[in-house]
């Protein structure tokens, strides 16, 4: 976690907010054909055009680059891909439950396994792909697995927060009693070729 370290001003935050986000939603899990849920949708920009996006972008990349989080063996990761999404209420959402409930996502990982497996063969941990989630709005959550005991934890973040996390860690978006709205980015060596879909099923 890096603390308050990409704090965005209150017009920049609105203005991700009144950006043009999917009202079909996000797969709720692995299956790319699976129902989608329109309580959390992600901003229609396939290309990172927009001033925010192309701004916070560069900024993130400093972050990291400053935080030496960057280098791998073919040079420097790049953030490859940036989009902002919004979670709806979901009606009786209980924030302080920390158990699995409505409007939660399945637990998923960003890349697939085999992906990472063919990448990863040979390299070092410096060469891992990783997932940032960037808070705009207070109260922003993520449920993760941890590595090293392997207890789902909820990680806490408050804006200008910055979540870095590698591809194979097993997390799950949480549901919101209110409108929330956040950045998620990857961020991926210059010759690390994914597949297609970036909901990639884990054992819970």
């Amino acid at each position: 976690m890096l603390k308050a370290e990409l704090p965005v001003a209150p017009e920049g935050v609105e203005t991700i907010r009144v950006a043009k986000y999917d009202a079909n939603g996000l797969p709720s899990g692995p299956d790319p054909d699976g129902p989608r849920d329109p309580r959390r949708q992600q901003t229609i920009d396939a290309g990172g055009r927009a001033h925010w996006n192309q701004e916070l972008r560069r900024r993130l990349t400093e972050c990291l680059r400053a935080k030496r989080m960057l280098a791998c063996s073919g040079g420097e990761k790049v953030v490859v891909k940036m989009h902002a999404i919004k979670s709806l209420p979901t009606p009786g959402y209980d924030p302080e439950n920390v158990d699995p409930q409505e409007g939660d996502q399945d637990a998923h990982t960003d890349e697939h396994s085999a992906d990472l497996a063919k990448h990863m063969h040979g390299r070092s941990l410096k060469d891992m792909p990783m997932s940032i989630i960037i808070a705009l709005m207070p109260g922003t959550r993520l449920r993760i697995r941890r590595l090293d005991t392997h207890e789902w934890v909820i990680v806490h973040l408050e804006p200008g927060d910055v979540l870095v996390f590698r591809s194979d860690v097993c997390h799950n978006g949480l549901g919101y009693a209110s409108e929330n709205v956040r950045v998620h980015a990857y961020v991926y060596p210059p010759d690390y070729k994914p597949g297609a879909s970036s909901i990639n099923a884990c054992h819970a």
